[in-house]
């Protein structure tokens, strides 16, 4: 640099000294500068804070440039896996048929003010609709920053309204504030900073955040992360959790039949709110010894609740013929088969049996990954 460059000073710095500042050291003295401080706090966020300025591209490891590759695109997170496999679950023949929607807003047509306009069928067609698109396409709005605040608006009242109508706990919340990490990671700190500007109640809270923070770095050893003897590791870990999040949830496409009604493969493959299923039934225990017969309501030893639920899902029918089978062992019956007489219907298809009566359950052990026997095939009939 000339000397007239070298002369133009910032707070002190010339060109030369921001130069050969760390990123560490520059996310600081940059903090004013909303663009080029969230560039550094992406870049330090993957542990390359320890890199001048000044460092030319060329030189750099090939950890290091994949790690800066990754801060550019550190908005895509995993909650864009929750949104495109919600998306794709989805498309299956019942869902675009309004089905379960169409029951679900019919059984809240008692809510005030708004009930009437759920009972109506276009507002069943215009949620499943509504929220496939969402699901599938909100991704791609969010990792993009002039469109990323309007995909906010319409995922805050897709959730809202899943709140509103259905009341199912803490998911729209979790995923309403899981979907703000596509922000960059100063956002909440330049919302409170806005927030401060206007409330002294705020300004306060933010003070007394910053000593908090200040006095619990004092004398801080390096984060153990920071050390390059890890960084493989680390990699390799982060590379696995990402393909266990990405393959996991497509299980299910590797077993025969389909998931809603089998339920293998359902659980963490974000399939939320996508059937109905009802069902009932009762349990029969046979002592092989005496040929003593036994009838079982599950709601003799569950809440109804749970034996709901059981009805529902094959692996519960299963548990719960396990547990049957160990109490009369217990109980002086050292030899005992378990037989299920469970009916249960998905959607609007008709009842029939959810698991095969015929069949011993407490011979069976249940498999994540290979089909059951025992599991009855859904039968090919016209719905109700």
């Amino acid at each position: 640099f000339n000397r007239q460059t070298l002369q133009v000073r910032y707070r002190e710095q010339s060109i030369a000294d921001v130069l050969n500042m760390s990123i560490r050291e520059a996310e600081k003295f940059f903090e004013n500068f909303s663009k080029i401080h969230r560039l550094l706090s992406s870049l330090e966020q993957v542990g390359l804070g320890y890199l001048t300025l000044s460092r030319n591209a060329g030189t750099l490891s090939g950890g290091e440039a994949q790690r800066i590759r990754l801060a550019t695109q550190i908005g895509s997170n995993l909650m864009g896996v929750v949104y495109v496999y919600g998306g794709l679950a989805k498309l299956n023949p019942d869902w675009l048929r309004g089905v379960p929607l169409l029951y679900w807003l019919q059984r809240r047509a008692d809510l005030p003010v708004i009930g009437p306009l759920l009972a109506q069928d276009w507002v069943a067609y215009f949620m499943s609709y509504g929220g496939l698109l969402l699901d599938l396409f909100v991704v791609f709005f969010l990792l993009r920053a002039r469109t990323r605040n309007w995909a906010l608006g319409f995922v805050l009242f897709f959730h809202l309204s899943n709140t509103l109508i259905f009341n199912i706990g803490v998911f729209p919340w979790l995923s309403i504030a899981l979907t703000l990490l596509f922000w960059p990671p100063d956002t909440p700190r330049r919302w409170v900073e806005g927030l401060a500007r206007h409330s002294a109640f705020v300004g306060r809270l933010k003070e007394r955040w910053q000593r908090h923070i200040s006095s619990s770095m004092t004398g801080s050893r390096p984060l153990w992360q920071a050390s390059m003897r890890l960084r493989p590791a680390i990699a390799g870990a982060v590379a696995m959790l990402c393909a266990f999040h990405l393959l996991y949830p497509l299980r299910h496409h590797l077993i025969p039949g389909p998931v809603a009604w089998t339920e293998e493969g359902h659980r963490f493959a974000w399939r939320m709110m996508l059937r109905s299923k009802n069902g009932g039934g009762e349990f029969t225990v046979i002592d092989t010894k005496t040929g003593e017969t036994f009838a079982v309501d599950p709601e003799d030893h569950l809440l109804k609740r749970q034996a709901r639920k059981l009805y529902t899902h094959p692996d519960m029918i299963l548990q719960f013929a396990h547990f049957l089978r160990d109490e009369w062992i217990r109980n002086g019956h050292p030899e005992v088969e378990v037989y299920a007489r469970i009916r249960a219907r998905l959607n609007d298809h008709a009842y029939q049996f959810h698991v095969d009566p015929e069949i011993d359950l407490a011979s069976r052990e249940w498999s994540p990954w290979r089909k059951s026997d025992w599991i009855t095939e859904m039968a090919e009939e016209s719905r109700k």
